[in-house]
């Protein structure tokens, strides 16, 4: 299983250059603030769900701070 957390798309628009550099990339920035968002929620519940014995995360460095909020 993967998920990217720092890109959580909604719809076609998400694919559009000028999505990714304007709305996009605010609602990046909000989602690393906002540990309530969706995404959050669903990582925790699929986590859950599965009931692994250890959990693994993987990041570059530009997704060091969403790794962290996924652990």
């Amino acid at each position: 299983m993967a998920y990217n957390t720092d890109f959580y798309p909604h719809g076609n628009e998400a694919l559009k250059v000028s999505y990714l550099a304007g709305i996009g990339f605010d609602n990046y920035l909000n989602n690393l603030k906002e540990l309530s968002g969706k995404i959050w929620k669903e990582i925790e519940q699929t986590i859950a769900e599965y009931n692994p014995t250890v959990v693994g995360i993987s990041a570059k460095s530009q997704n060091f701070k969403s790794a962290l909020i996924s652990s």
